[in-house]
């Protein structure tokens, strides 16, 4: 059985959980290659991510309204090592040559990491306006790039 190979039901989800966002890696990394702004790549890191989690029909009912407690758990753990990542990633691009823009004076990119994150799970997790994917990229444009981009 599983259980052989996991102690209990949430280490078999935070493995699955963990595959699923080297599902989610290779997708983003895929979409953002082509875009050559930071501001740009934010959006749709966000975005997409978003995209995904509704899309994928193994991963949405974590994002229900019924399993929020479930899914509080899971990433409680595994948000910090996701913010941790893109933390990296954002430092990374943000001193790349070949991508224009950079974060604001004052930001960090732990701090982007970290509003990154909470904007993704509150758009997958909080019911309410589901907006198209223009319109969500739109959106995130608007209230995103001025909050983490210098002009």
């Amino acid at each position: 059985t599983l259980y052989r190979y996991f102690p209990n039901k949430e280490s078999l989800l935070h493995a699955y959980m963990a595959a699923v966002a080297q599902d989610f890696n290779a997708v983003l990394q895929d979409r953002l290659e082509r875009l050559p702004s930071l501001g740009d790549r934010l959006v749709e890191a966000v975005a997409v991510s978003v995209e995904l989690i509704r899309e994928r029909q193994d991963v949405a009912p974590f994002f229900s309204e019924e399993d929020l407690g479930l899914t509080a758990q899971l990433t409680a753990g595994g948000s910090a090592s996701m913010r941790e990542r893109l933390a990296k990633q954002i430092a990374k691009e943000s001193r790349s040559k070949r991508i224009e823009g950079r974060l604001r004076r004052g930001v960090s990119a732990d701090e982007a990491a970290e509003w990154l994150t909470r904007a993704i799970l509150s758009f997958s997790f909080i019911p309410g306006e589901q907006r198209s994917p223009a319109t969500l990229r739109r959106y995130l444009k608007k209230m995103l790039i001025p909050a983490l981009i210098a002009e």
